[in-house]
This record gives structure tokens, sequence and C-alpha cells, in this order.
């Protein structure tokens, strides 16, 4: 596999057409490419708000994205585009959150397994 395949691709073969995010490793500058392809995609066919999310999540075809997806669809499917796109992003104290909840879990009722699917 060539180092140019490793990460994921952003094609639109124009404006009017919904941007498709082919699969690979996602950096933010795709991100950004594929938010900006989408907001100019909104703006040229005037897409209404509640109708934006469900036009370009089909056309999010990375696996792992489709999964989620598929996972989390009836909460994506009502969300605006830009409360979309927050779901995407990693905050920005992920690490110090992470480790606060792994170092001081609340058990309650909860088995390890349910802990640690949660934790993922």
């Amino acid at each position: 596999m060539s180092a140019q395949a490793k990460f994921a691709v952003l094609k639109q073969d124009s404006p009017s057409k919904v941007p498709l995010l082919l699969p690979g490793n996602m950096t933010s500058g795709i991100m950004y490419a594929y938010e900006h392809a989408c907001l100019e995609y909104f703006n040229t066919k005037d897409i209404v708000a509640e109708k934006q999310a469900p036009k370009v999540l089909p056309r999010l075809h990375d696996n792992c994205i489709m999964d989620w997806v598929t996972v989390h669809h009836e909460h994506l499917i009502k969300l605006t585009f830009p409360k979309l796109m927050e779901e995407f992003k990693i905050h920005k104290d992920w690490e110090d959150i992470m480790c606060i909840e792994l170092l001081q879990p609340n058990w309650n009722s909860s088995t390890f397994w349910d802990f640690s699917v949660a934790v993922q």
C-alpha cells in the first residue's frame, strides 16, 4: 500500500454534488476540507439545516465511520451539520478526561466488561 493510500481522500465532482469521504487515516486537514466541501454543497443546493446531516452521512465510506454511523444513526440524522461535525472532533482535553475515567471508575453495579466498553 502506498503512503498516499493510507490517508482518507475527499472527492467531490462539483460543488453541486455531495462530497464523498473515502477510507483512510483521518487528519484534521482532511476533516476541514470535508467540512468546507459540505458547507459549499449545502449553500450551492440550498439544503435546509435539518436535511444536511442525512444528506452527507451515506457518503462517509470509511469502515470505522460507517460502523459508528450505523450504531448512532437515529441520533446523528437529527443533528444539524455543525453539531454533527462536533461529534467527529476529539476534545482537546481528551487524555486528561480518559485518565480520570480510568483512575476513578464509578463501578456501581456494572461489570468490568460494561466499564471497559464504556471507556472505548
